[in-house]
């Protein structure tokens, strides 16, 4: 996501279409930034969108910087509007503990009782990048707060109540996305900084990487929104996370589109992380078995075509947005839109497809024959997750769990379908010849390949 290569070719020929220098096979000027934005207009009609808000870096060049419509409150669609972004301040907080390994102040295979000495779990001993990998085991928070108290809580009781949960899984063996591990890194780096997470935030990424707009508690900030729902991008999902509590002030956390792009360049140069700190919040993370969890250190893995890259992303205040760059080459797309469940990852990646001169994927949607749909139905594990495959009365396939939004899977035939939301996330049945039932089912998620197993076998 964070790497400073730069591909003089690609520049140069979008540098030349949006200036509208002739091109072969393009009879128009500024052919790219029309791609650009009609795929934008469309993607908004497609999804009753209100607003959005896109940019665009192509190494040390924006080809695009635009807005379109209206955002939450009436705001106009700008680059440079300021949006409610608490989805973003967990990578922050991955960033502000690298910055301390870096410093010698913290090690990635710490003990978290080394620091927080109350924090012991007979089911394992959790690591600090446990907690930035999401394979701590430790069970989120919201599952035992009643909505009615989450307004009252503070860092201590959120943490005796993680305390008390203990762990629903060995550390390091499961993948699994939990509000406690953010919580628990956000006390560890305010103990061992001596600072506030959003101050150490501020001064050591924000403020390097001239983010002057953005910040937490800004008098000029887009008020709240009561009953907006809250999701995070986790390895590639969606997940729902709690209302109402934001122990360190993330609810406060604005930022515009530009300075995400400041943001992203400012980590590239070397101005806020050291080389070995940026590779160990990019590189995709393995669990004890090597299974890939398509998860860094508080981002995602992605990839276009070829091209492999790293996201972030979330919603709420009825916005979502994501970011994705990608090294090889040197691009950057931001999203934002005025809808807390907009595809965006779906759309940023189109226009990335726009900017590589690859095709938009064709996607079928065929009629699903009844006895291949009954092999397919069933539950299936992968990892600590049970995936639930169920047939609507659309005769379509959708897949499911407790954590993740419910797909609609599209059939392509031979078993294999895709997701209607994101044609990114293919699901393969393996039925065995002889067998009635699929015996386990292959994801592929933005290049990362994943196997779950029907269960009960």
């Amino acid at each position: 996501m964070f790497t400073c290569t730069r591909t003089i070719a690609l520049l140069s020929l979008s540098t030349a279409l949006l200036s509208g220098a002739p091109q072969e096979d393009s009879n128009e000027p500024n052919a790219l930034q029309a791609h650009l934005e009609n795929q934008v207009e469309s993607a908004m009609e497609e999804n009753d969108l209100e607003g959005m808000i896109v940019v665009i870096g192509l190494g040390d060049e924006t080809l695009m910087e635009r807005g379109w419509g209206r955002l939450p409150g009436g705001h106009i669609a700008d680059p440079q509007q300021l949006v409610r972004a608490q989805a973003l301040v967990e990578p922050l907080t991955a960033i502000a503990a690298l910055q301390l390994v870096g410093q010698g102040k913290l090690s990635l295979d710490q003990p978290v009782h080394s620091i927080l000495e109350d924090l012991k779990w007979e089911e394992g001993e959790v690591q600090i990048h446990h907690l930035l990998a999401q394979t701590s085991g430790l069970i989120g928070w919201d599952a035992a707060l009643p909505p009615h108290e989450r307004d009252a809580a503070t860092v201590a009781s959120l943490l005796e109540l993680v305390k008390g949960q203990g762990l629903e899984a060995k550390p390091g063996t499961c993948f699994q996305y939990s509000e406690s591990n953010a919580l628990v890194l956000g006390a560890i780096i305010e103990k061992v900084s001596g600072a506030p997470l959003s101050e150490w935030i501020t001064k050591h990424i924000l403020e390097p990487a001239d983010a002057e707009s953005s910040g937490f508690g800004l008098e000029d900030a887009p008020p709240t929104r009561k009953g907006s729902i809250g999701s995070r991008e986790i390895g590639g999902e969606s997940i729902s996370v709690p209302e109402g509590v934001h122990p360190f002030g993330e609810d406060e956390f604005c930022t515009t589109a530009l300075d995400l792009l400041r943001l992203r360049r400012a980590l590239s140069d070397g101005l806020i992380l050291e080389e070995d700190q940026l590779e160990a919040l990019t590189e995709m993370k393995r669990l004890e078995d090597g299974t890939p969890t398509g998860y860094g250190f508080g981002v995602n893995r992605t990839r276009v075509g070829d091209h492999g890259g790293i996201s972030i992303g979330g919603a709420a205040e009825g916005m979502s947005m994501h970011m994705a760059h990608y090294a090889d080459p040197d691009i950057t797309v931001i999203v934002m839109a005025a809808d807390e469940v907009a595809p965006v990852g779906t759309i940023e990646r189109n226009l990335t497809r726009l900017v590589l001169d690859l095709p938009l994927p064709g996607i079928s949607d065929l009629e699903l024959p009844p006895d291949q749909a009954a092999r397919c139905v069933g539950a299936y594990q992968l990892g600590c997750t049970t995936l639930s495959i169920d047939l609507e009365k659309s005769g379509h396939l959708t897949l499911s769990s407790s954590d993740r939004s419910t797909e609609k899977l599209l059939y392509q035939g031979q078993y294999r379908f895709v997701s209607s939301r994101d044609p990114e996330l293919e699901v393969e049945f393996v039925v065995v010849e002889g067998e009635k039932l699929a015996g386990h089912m292959i994801l592929k998620e933005h290049g990362r390949h994943t196997e779950a197993v029907r269960f009960p076998r």
